[in-house]
């Protein structure tokens, strides 16, 4: 298995698909298989106290689950005590934050993408990857240069995201049209369609990164006419936190 495919058309669950399940929980990563099962789904990994890499978004627990806290400042088994339905329709069903061995281990014939949400933690997530035997089917990522930097030191052979710098890079090298300012290292592009009133998503940037070898997955894009209008412009992919909307329209337009 290899995380990245030529030619296919990579449908993504935001955390999962918070439409089908809490974020960031085992529950709704396995919902969102049960739409399609070769699903890649994106989850955001934080440290605890005690070292354990946990599936957050967050720097607290409290908008996703009955806890209150800093991530960093508890320990799993603290956080594990938590609903974290807490906040949606599937409050009291017993669901909890999982850590990232957990998803690794359970979804074990499907590709994740690993957001590393600050530095300081890259060998940690590299080691769980390495002792799932998960390294073909994740990509690893992170918005901080430092973390992705530290991923690729640990891990050069693995599949990475760009950072934020390196979207900026990849921005300026399309607008001048010199591919040898272009970042060199990386993967794929995760990008917004627009930022700060600056456009990213172009067809220009798609055909720019194809010709450096690298994929265009596109966040986080939850209206079938967006979805639409981007797979006919040639995004690799789409990242949604409405996953079967995503089916839908990719499977209309022939994309699975």
């Amino acid at each position: 298995m290899s995380y990245l495919r030529p030619n296919e058309f990579a449908l993504v669950a935001h955390r999962g698909g918070p439409e089908l399940g809490p974020e960031n929980t085992l529950e709704a990563f396995s919902e969102s298989l049960k739409i399609y099962s070769d699903f890649i789904f994106e989850l955001d990994v934080r440290l605890t106290r005690d070292r354990q890499v946990v599936v957050m978004h967050d720097p607290s627990v409290d908008r996703t689950t009955s806890g209150h806290g800093l991530v960093h400042e508890l320990n799993y088994s603290e956080i594990q005590k938590f609903d974290a339905g807490h906040h949606t329709q599937w409050k009291g069903k017993n669901i909890k934050a999982p850590l990232l061995k957990d998803a690794l281990e359970m979804f074990k014939n499907s590709r994740i993408t690993i957001e590393v949400k600050l530095p300081g933690y890259e060998k940690d997530v590299i080691e769980i990857i390495n002792r799932a035997n998960a390294q073909d089917r994740v990509v690893l990522s992170s918005f901080e240069q430092k973390a992705v930097s530290e991923l690729r030191r640990f891990a050069p052979n693995l599949c990475s995201g760009c950072s934020r710098n390196e979207i900026r890079q990849m921005l300026w090298a399309v607008k001048s049209g010199l591919s040898f300012i272009a970042p060199s290292q990386g993967n794929v592009f995760q990008i917004p369609t627009d930022f700060d009133n600056v456009v990213v998503f172009s067809k220009k940037f798609v055909s720019f990164a194809h010709k450096i070898s690298k994929q265009v997955h596109v966040w986080t894009i939850n209206d079938e006419p967006t979805m639409r209008q981007l797979i006919l412009e040639g995004a690799d992919g789409i990242i949604s936190d409405m996953p079967s909307t995503l089916y839908r329209v990719a499977k209309e337009l022939k994309k699975i």
